[in-house]
């Protein structure tokens, strides 16, 4: 059963997310301290760069499925 506290969010929204996040840690008229500003900012950019990591690892995978489905094996004798 799934944690009801549990949010689930497609790339789409955790991007969203991520320049929400960014917008606050940037605003003139924020009222975080300067290191929750510089936290936003760095939460911003790490998921960037996790959404980044796992687009070019889906890639990958989805490379190595094509190969393994087109897998040809020569056996002589």
């Amino acid at each position: 059963m799934a944690d009801p506290r549990s949010t689930t969010m497609t790339p789409a929204e955790l991007n969203h997310l991520a320049d929400r996040l960014y917008s606050r840690g940037v605003s003139e008229l924020s009222t975080v301290t300067t290191e929750q500003s510089r936290d936003l900012r760095i939460a911003s950019q790490a998921l960037r760069v996790l959404l980044h990591e796992i687009d070019r690892v889906a890639a990958v995978a989805n490379d190595l499925g094509h190969t393994l489905t087109n897998l040809r094996i020569s056996v002589e004798g």
